[in-house]
């Protein structure tokens, strides 16, 4: 969460200069803090979804990817679970 914050602020300013990140930054944490303070969000759960996004979301994109090269036998993806 704390970087969907500092990414929709830094696409919401349109510009990325030093005084825009640093203020990007204390405003992700202030939220994050937030979050994790009074809504029952904590850094463990933050830890479990950028595992499970970096496991899983690499499949649909690489099928995205590899759509442009026509050319090249893919064996078909299967999720494993481990």
């Amino acid at each position: 969460m704390f970087l969907l914050f500092m990414a929709v602020w830094l696409i919401l300013n349109g510009r990325a200069t030093v005084e825009i990140i640093l203020f990007g930054l204390v405003i992700s944490a202030a939220l994050f803090y937030f979050m994790c303070r009074y809504m029952g969000y904590n850094s463990r759960k933050e830890l479990l979804l950028f595992r499970f996004s970096c496991r899983y979301l690499h499949i649909p994109i690489l099928h995205i990817f590899l759509q442009k090269f026509p050319d090249q036998k893919l064996p078909p993806f299967t999720l494993i679970h481990p």
